[in-house]
């Protein structure tokens, strides 16, 4: 798995600025919502593509760390907009319902990648998860034995 490129890294934090500019006066409204949706579907389209080859013992360390950039750059899609520090915003309340869509879908995407490298490290477990106001965040575990 590919990780996100540092051209499509400065793009999409310019396309958050460009939100940030719009809802600077503290109000957000579904424009800005719509805004968002559409940085999580080109997060969505451009994690779909880094999706190149099958995770194997030799890459599953490299996997895991593309897998948690892509999570952690829909994370700070979703944190610029809706981040504690932000929530103090008028407007409206919550996630879209589009937003939560896609989030999940992201979510979705890595789940594949992300088990293959669970079993490759002999992970006890995995899990992918969406969550407000932070957006998603992946896991593994391993049983600690004595």
């Amino acid at each position: 798995m590919q990780r996100p490129t540092e051209n499509l890294r400065r793009a999409i934090a310019d396309q958050l600025e460009e939100i940030a500019a719009l809802t600077a006066a503290g109000s957000l409204d579904a424009g800005d919502e719509d805004r968002l949706d559409r940085v999580l579907v080109r997060i969505l389209k451009a994690v779909e593509a880094a999706m190149d080859e099958p995770v194997s013992n030799q890459t599953a360390d490299e996997a895991l760390a593309a897998i948690e950039a892509w999570a952690a750059l829909a994370s700070y899609a979703v944190a610029s907009v809706y981040a504690p520090a932000n929530l103090l915003r008028r407007g409206l309340a919550g996630w879209s319902v589009h937003v939560s869509q896609h989030l999940r879908e992201i979510g979705d995407a890595l789940r594949c990648p992300l088990d293959e490298v669970a079993r490759n490290l002999k992970a006890g477990s995995m899990s992918v998860s969406v969550g407000f106001p932070w957006g998603v965040s992946v896991s593994l575990d391993w049983a600690i034995t004595s």
